[in-house]
């Protein structure tokens, strides 16, 4: 667990800090910078990019994640691994833009009259696939080499740098709105670039094949992995991109931009559960080969605790501020404030169960993971269908938390039944009520009439009391131990 605790808090680091650019560059700058319309367009390419991007990998992450392990070695290069990778992966790209290409005029006939700017850009989508799919491939690579920081740093906070800079160039008129498109979608390519130029740097990136190492039996448990990988993974980002694609297909492009602004909200309570992800992955595939469960166990409760306690205290930080929010957005934003409330309570849900799908995922039960996916993406279509000519953009995020709680209640019954790790417990019910006394607390605060004190003043008062109750009832000896290291270092005594 020290390992992980380590990289986690680096990784989360460069994620916060990652997560302050992107409240300039999303909440700030862009819907002042751009129509909505315009940041619809740039969230659209990346929805439609994502199923691509997907199938291009063929299910080889779900290859990666559980057999790695039987392949580590380092002065055999992992006996070829990585080539095996590229060479599977870069025949599923091929395959996928084959079938952009037999899609193309379906995608411009469908948007050509709701989203004709998403047409005028529609082939950037090739470019867009092909580096994705190759920083997706290597990340995962790196992950199990047990390097989860750098993938981090890349997405989280180089990107978005870079994102910055290139929404001041449009700002101040250096570049025109097409430049602009151009360069928003080499920001996204620029990670797969350099992490591929970081490892060969390394000496991990190697094209060497393995001779003789794969068994039969092995490629049938690779193809096996392979399938329902495929099927896994395109059910995942159908589910994560559909709301977008659904609202711009029964709503407009500015309805999506309004919705995709909201949403950046919900992405900040998964920042703690990404990092632990990363790095815990081949942590809890090493365990399940070896069968230590018990670790298994203290890695999953632990993990679901204390994600839970940081999602907890943003969503009671923002909810708490929601009316500063909006004094930062332009007017038109403030149609989703309920988009931001529902979607943060689906990131709870997710926080809550941890490490549950890695669980799953790992292990001879990794079918399961498919089959649940798969059922909640029929959940989601019909979900949003009912809700969105009813409720507009709160309806799609309504559905959004539906399905979210269903989704991950299945995946901890299932852990429960097949590995006996039931992991809440009285705990997690004082944090719910040290939530709910933290937020309330804070609606007994006089509104100051400059925003930005008013939201520091909040912000301090509802961190303060949700530590202190923390430390108080010693809800998490993780959180207590750090707290208890850096006073110490100032020489304070607890």
């Amino acid at each position: 667990m020290g390992v992980i605790q380590r990289q986690a808090i680096k990784g989360s680091i460069f994620s916060y800090i990652g997560v302050l650019l992107g409240f300039v560059n999303a909440i700030i700058l862009a819907p002042r910078i751009l129509t909505s319309e315009q940041i619809g367009l740039t969230s659209i390419l990346i929805a439609y990019s994502l199923p691509f991007i997907q199938f291009s990998a063929l299910g080889f992450i779900s290859v990666i994640n559980r057999l790695f392990p039987y392949f580590r070695d380092e002065k055999s290069k992992h006996n070829g691994f990585l080539a095996v990778t590229l060479f599977v992966t870069m025949g599923g790209f091929l395959l996928a833009i084959l079938v952009y290409f037999l899609l193309r005029p379906v995608f411009i006939k469908d948007n050509i009259e709701q989203s004709p700017l998403f047409v005028d850009y529609l082939d950037y989508l090739i470019p867009l696939i092909f580096f994705s799919l190759l920083f997706m491939i290597l990340d995962a690579y790196n992950r199990v080499l047990y390097d989860a920081v750098l993938g981090t740093f890349l997405k989280d906070f180089f990107s978005k740098i870079v994102y910055l800079t290139v929404l001041l160039l449009y700002l101040f008129g250096i570049i025109t709105f097409s430049q602009f498109v151009f360069s928003f979608i080499l920001v996204q390519c620029l990670p797969g670039i350099i992490i591929t130029i970081i490892l060969i740097y390394r000496g991990h990136f190697s094209l060497r094949l393995p001779r003789g190492f794969i068994s039969r039996r092995m490629v049938r448990i690779m193809v096996n992995l392979c399938l329902f990988g495929i099927l896994a993974g395109l059910s995942g980002i159908a589910i994560s991109t559909v709301d977008r694609l659904m609202i711009n297909s029964m709503i407009d492009l500015s309805a999506t931009g309004i919705y995709t602004v909201a949403f950046y909200f919900s992405v900040i309570l998964l920042i703690p559960i990404k990092s632990v992800r990363n790095i815990s992955t081949p942590f809890i595939a090493e365990l399940m080969k070896k069968k230590d469960f018990r670790s298994m166990k203290s890695i999953y409760y632990k993990s679901s605790l204390n994600q839970l306690i940081i999602g907890l205290l943003l969503f009671v930080g923002i909810w708490a501020n929601i009316h500063n929010v909006f004094s930062i957005l332009p007017e038109e934003y403030e149609a989703g404030k309920y988009v931001i409330f529902f979607m943060m309570l689906a990131k709870l849900f997710e926080l809550a169960t941890g490490v549950a799908n890695l669980i799953i995922g790992t292990s001879r039960y990794y079918r399961v993971s498919t089959y649940l996916v798969f059922f909640l993406l029929v959940i989601v279509i019909i979900s949003n269908l009912l809700f969105i000519p009813v409720y507009g953009i709160i309806g799609a995020s309504i559905a959004s938390a539906i399905c979210a709680f269903l989704f991950n209640l299945a995946r901890y019954l299932f852990v429960c039944w097949k590995f006996d790790m039931q992991i809440f417990n009285h705990k997690f019910l004082i944090l719910l009520f040290i939530s709910l006394a933290s937020y309330f607390g804070s609606l007994l605060m006089p509104v100051f009439a400059n925003f930005i004190i008013d939201i520091l003043i909040r912000s301090i008062a509802i961190t303060l009391v949700f530590g202190v109750f923390i430390l108080v009832f010693n809800v998490s000896q993780e959180v207590t131990n750090e707290v208890r290291s850096v006073l110490r270092r100032i020489k304070i005594n607890i």
